[in-house]
């Protein structure tokens, strides 16, 4: 299905091998020394319409947030012009519905105005991320899962110094840099990921800290019992 094309220290491009039913979409795949992707690009694989790349980066001890950026930044520079014009970051432990692709790729086709598109998802046997877009309620909180597709034009790339809350923070700059979004009434993967165990790298790695470095970055107001997911 897929097929290696370029690899380049701890980066690897593969290229969807069928030419029907392929979304215009690089997805990128953050990966420990140890971890394997196998079961997450078996699901994307599996996908009524599946990515057209798949990036895979090494995080080199130095968090996802350090391998999700080498694996942009390789992959745009390796294919220029042929860089997709949609951009997924997914986790290596996500498994997607075989729908889920389609589902993205089809409304940010029909809603040319929109620049990210998400949905809800399944965290062991919970249901997490059923929420209409507001503004208002992400200055508060986080609830847009990182396993969210984007214009690559409108992606302002991850802050660095965090290792906690990172998807929060780039849709906070996104949005407060006028990018819109959408929420899609659909459940788009599983996972059984314990969020609060097995983070990598160095930097603010602590919740508390996390939130309000991201506070303070932004310029938001404190609330109290706020609770952010970190996803």
């Amino acid at each position: 299905m897929y097929r290696l094309i370029k690899k380049r220290l701890n980066v690897k491009i593969f290229k969807a091998t069928r030419s029907e039913g392929v979304s215009d979409c690089s997805v990128i795949i953050p990966l420990r020394e140890n971890d394997s992707s196998l079961e997450t690009v078996s699901s994307l694989s599996a996908g009524i319409i599946i990515p057209k790349y798949i990036v895979e980066a090494r995080d080199l001890g130095l968090g996802a947030n350090f391998a999700r950026m080498r694996g942009y930044k390789v992959a745009k520079n390796y294919l220029c012009e042929n860089m997709p014009s949609l951009l997924l970051f997914s986790d290596n432990d996500i498994l997607w519905h075989k729908e889920s692709i389609a589902i993205m790729d089809k409304a940010l086709e029909k809603h040319k105005e929109v620049d990210v598109v998400y949905g809800h998802y399944d965290r062991g046997y919970e249901t997490v991320g059923k929420r209409p877009f507001s503004l208002d309620v992400l200055k508060r909180m986080n609830y847009i899962t990182m396993m969210s597709m984007m214009r690559e034009k409108a992606f302002t790339c991850f802050d660095q110094c965090l290792k906690r809350l990172q998807d929060w923070d780039l849709w906070l700059s996104m949005a407060l840099n006028g990018s819109k979004f959408m929420y899609l009434p659909k459940k788009l993967f599983w996972t059984k990921r314990d969020y609060k165990k097995g983070l990598s790298g160095q930097g603010i790695a602590s919740y508390e800290e996390a939130r309000d470095y991201i506070r303070d970055k932004w310029r938001l107001e404190k609330q109290e019992e706020d609770k952010v997911e970190s996803n």
